[in-house]
């Protein structure tokens, strides 16, 4: 093994015959000055103290400084040199609060972009709490995407994280984002939302599916109540499905099964279950209920 020591001398481990071979083969050997070449360690060699400090009371003030349990080889070095020169009236630490750079660059941003609708709820945001900062997607001095300055052109960006929406995409029913129809940020605002998946909403506090499906906002004089309670999701998988119309079960009539069952005990005051057998025919449920999404005209959805 060649070691390199911070006054420019190598040194040769013979103890390692195959890297006595190798190094007499080196022509230009290139390196830093942080010990990788020897023992992949760092450490502190000396410590010049300013007037009025002590070497001890450096280190361990600085020991104060550093992250205890972390894995950062800096400060690891750091409070192991401490330890071996302690000082008896150090401060007492009460809180330690880590330096996080994401954090400490989007609070930057934010002193100009915080007040904007759209980055108002960053701080609260899914993507805040998973510690992903505003350089993680955009780039002021070297974007690929020059509107937004994205790292990256939509969706790729999105699917560097979000997995899952990829294959959802890919599936043979899906919201056509891939062909550039339609973009994540229709749907989502990755700056944080009120809402859960950060997703967006209507000026009149509606799900955002109907700035596209219009039709079945209503109001209806007979609601479908799972639509107003619990969403389009109740029926459809958003991103993409197998089944035709985004649904997330087929055929129809076993989806709607899940809640109109056939028992009259269990769901009273709930769901009327079909009034017909459904495995001779009528296995499709909106043959005859068409207007599904809710009717002004009929309790039973007819038309």
């Amino acid at each position: 093994m060649l070691q390199c020591s911070l006054n420019g001398r190598f040194v040769l481990d013979y103890k390692n015959l195959s890297a006595v071979d190798e190094a007499a083969t080196i022509d230009v050997l290139c390196s830093d000055k942080t010990g990788t070449l020897t023992r992949n360690e760092l450490s502190v060699t000396s410590v010049k103290a300013m007037p009025g400090f002590d070497e001890a009371h450096i280190l361990g003030i600085a020991a104060l400084a550093s992250s205890e349990g972390g894995d950062d080889s800096v400060d690891a070095a750091i409070r192991s040199a401490s330890t071996h020169k302690p000082a008896s009236d150090l401060p007492k630490l009460i809180a330690f609060v880590p330096f996080d750079p994401a954090k400490k660059t989007s609070a930057r941003c934010l002193s100009c972009h915080g007040e904007a609708h759209e980055q108002s709820h960053f701080a609260e945001s899914a993507h805040s709490s998973s510690d992903v900062g505003c350089l993680d997607c955009h780039s002021p001095h070297h974007a690929k995407e020059k509107e937004f300055l994205l790292v990256q052109e939509q969706p790729q960006l999105c699917y560097g994280c979000h997995i899952s929406a990829k294959a959802d995409f890919a599936k043979p029913y899906h919201h056509r984002v891939n062909e550039g129809l339609v973009q994540c940020v229709d749907c989502h605002n990755p700056h944080g939302t009120a809402t859960v998946r950060q997703l967006r909403s209507l000026p009149s506090g509606d799900a955002i599916c109907y700035k596209c499906h219009v039709d079945k906002q209503g109001p209806f004089v007979y609601e479908h109540v799972p639509v107003k309670t619990e969403g389009c999701s109740s029926c459809h998988s958003s991103h993409g499905s197998t089944n035709p119309k985004l649904l997330n079960v087929m055929p129809v009539n076993m989806l709607c099964l899940q809640c109109h069952t056939f028992s009259t005990t269990l769901t009273a005051g709930g769901p009327a279950g079909p009034a017909h057998n459904q495995s001779a025919k009528y296995q499709a449920c909106t043959m005859c209920h068409t207007q599904i999404h809710g009717s002004n005209f009929s309790d039973v959805f007819f038309k």
